[in-house]
């Protein structure tokens, strides 16, 4: 016998502008929104891009990739 699986769904929801919503429509609704507000695209400042190029990038040392595989001790920790 195939037992049948309970439904997980979204019954209200409290909306961007305070208001409960409670229909299937609105419910979908308010999720677009809120995702769309959330994963907008971000404007770039082209003076800060520009700027941001011509950073000179330091070298890393030879031996600066095993300061990063030792594990953080008590004594080398502080709080800023």
């Amino acid at each position: 016998m195939v037992k049948r699986r309970e439904t997980r769904a979204f019954r209200h929801v409290l909306e961007t502008k305070g208001n409960i919503v409670t229909s299937q429509s609105d419910v979908l609704n308010a999720f677009v929104t809120h995702f769309r507000q959330k994963y907008q695209t971000i404007t770039l400042d082209q003076t800060c891009v520009i700027a941001v190029q011509g950073v000179n990038l330091i070298s890393a040392e030879r031996n600066m990739s095993t300061r990063f595989t030792n594990p953080l001790l008590p004594t080398n920790t502080f709080l800023l």
